[in-house]
């Protein structure tokens, strides 16, 4: 897990990644991120292990993704340090515009504290339904509100995508014509 990698349990990444198809690793992370945490905090540089444990690993892939969890702690801010790019999920609820502005301010802050390589942030609409003027709305509001790129690419409303998420699927192993 990513526990492993930030302990050096395990170093090699070959050992620590799931290979669930062509050109695709998984580095899982579970509930012991949990108990390295209050670890990682008392060390001055704790939300610099990410980078630190990552950066052997640059050259054996063209892209790492990193899911973090809708939190502004430790684990939000160590990917962010590790990270060059920015792609913020914000479906259309108030509650998820109001969590990236959030983000955005913490991104603002850390920026004080810390070097970040990290280039704009781009922001991808999610459950969008063209149908309604709240989608209209909130999209338009974020266009204007600067501090982030809103991507012309969206993500729809489909009911496929939660049907693959309950299958424990990619959307391309539930539907591919979806």
């Amino acid at each position: 897990s990513v526990t492993d990698l930030l302990t050096g349990a395990r170093p090699e990444v070959q050992t620590l990644c799931w290979d669930p198809g062509t050109n695709l690793h998984i580095l899982p992370a579970n509930a012991t991120l949990t108990d390295l945490e209050p670890e990682l905090w008392r060390r001055g540089d704790g939300r610099l292990q990410l980078k630190h444990a990552l950066h052997p690993l640059l050259d054996a892939f063209d892209v790492m993704v990193i899911d973090t969890p809708p939190t502004l702690g430790l684990w939000t801010q160590a990917p962010l340090i590790a990270s060059t790019e920015l792609l913020i999920p914000v479906d259309m609820g108030s509650f998820a515009v109001a969590g990236m502005r959030q983000l955005l301010d913490a991104i603002a802050r850390l920026r004080q504290e810390v070097p970040l390589t990290l280039a704009p942030p781009h922001i991808l609409l999610t459950k969008v339904d063209a149908r309604t003027t709240l989608s209209a709305h909130v999209r338009a509001m974020l266009r204007e509100s600067g501090g982030a790129e809103v991507l012309h690419t969206v993500i729809r409303v489909n009911v496929d995508l939660v049907r693959a998420q309950m299958a424990r699927q990619s959307i391309f192993a539930y539907d591919r014509t979806s």
